[in-house]
């Protein structure tokens, strides 16, 4: 019997402390007026990765002087046809390289993605 309990007892010891507090986290979401919450999300035909790896190969890079890191974020409508719209820069490190302005080309060359439900 005590050796039961002290299986018990150390394993639920393991399970409550076993948990990996370092993971991320998701964001709240936070919907305002213009937002709505929905069941699936809009993501492009073919899949994100496949987004991905036609974004980066069809990226016009500028020339840089200094090597570095360089981001940008883009932030975009997608409509209830699929089509993508009201695009915004929120970020671009430098903002003199222009890579925003070439993800937002690219945004619009591409095909509608599957809207969300």
């Amino acid at each position: 019997m005590k050796k039961t309990f002290l299986v018990i007892f150390f394993l639920s010891f393991a399970f409550g402390f076993g948990q990996n507090s370092t993971a991320p986290k998701e964001a709240p979401i936070v919907a305002d007026s213009n937002t709505t919450l929905v069941e699936k999300k809009a993501e492009p035909i073919g899949g994100i990765k496949k987004f991905y790896t036609q974004l980066s190969s069809n990226m016009i890079v500028p020339e840089v002087e200094v090597a570095g890191v360089y981001r940008t974020k883009v932030k975009f409508v997608v409509n209830q046809d699929g089509s993508l719209s009201d695009f915004q820069i929120l970020e671009e490190t430098p903002s003199s390289v222009g890579l925003g302005q070439n993800v937002i080309r690219y945004l619009k060359s591409i095909e509608n993605w599957i809207p969300s439900e």
